[in-house]
């Protein structure tokens, strides 16, 4: 003798009884439904639902990866590479440049040409200007920001800056942009 599932009630039931004690379904003894055997419990079925949760949680957070945006260009080869995405100073450019010599005694007063080589207009251009010694060690910085918009591949010449005091021992200014925001 071997216990059996109760096709209606699924408690179990010996294989030889005639119906079953709990509910009273008839039980045929060639009857054309299968015995069932053990369902699952309610933890079990817990722990399942709960398991492919998880693991359709990580098929799409693989699948869909992070939402950021970037730029796709050919290679060489042909295969296509992922670019990160630009910040806007990064192409904006001072394409000429000079100081003033009347000012070099105490005050860095400077004629910048800039370049904007985005595809949308940036304004609020930070410039940064590196001083150095003879000996070549930077001895001071300044930094100032120029409250303007400058449009796609126009150059405009901000005449006279001033970027402030420089110290004494100055013998050469490298100037660079160091910052821009995207024009609305």
């Amino acid at each position: 003798m071997s216990l059996v599932d109760c096709p209606e009630c699924g408690k179990e039931i010996s294989d030889k009884a005639a119906s079953c004690p709990h509910c009273g379904m008839s039980i045929a003894k060639n009857s054309s439904q299968p015995i069932q055997k053990k369902k699952m419990g309610c933890l079990q079925r817990l722990l399942l639902g709960f398991a492919l949760f998880v693991a359709l949680g990580f098929i799409l957070a693989n699948v869909l990866g992070p939402r950021t945006k970037q730029n796709t260009t050919v290679g060489s080869e042909g295969a296509a590479k992922e670019e990160p995405q630009r910040k806007p100073y990064e192409l904006v450019k001072i394409t000429k440049n000079s100081l003033d010599p009347s000012a070099l005694d105490s005050i860095l007063v400077i004629t910048v040409e800039i370049t904007n080589y985005n595809k949308y207009p940036v304004k609020d251009v930070t410039i940064k200007c590196v001083h150095k010694a003879k000996s070549g060690t930077e001895i001071d910085s300044n930094t100032r920001t120029i409250y303007d918009t400058f449009y796609p591949k126009e150059p405009k010449v901000i005449d006279k800056f001033n970027m402030g005091f420089i110290h004494s021992q100055v013998a050469t200014t490298i100037c660079e942009v160091t910052g821009a925001v995207q024009a609305r």
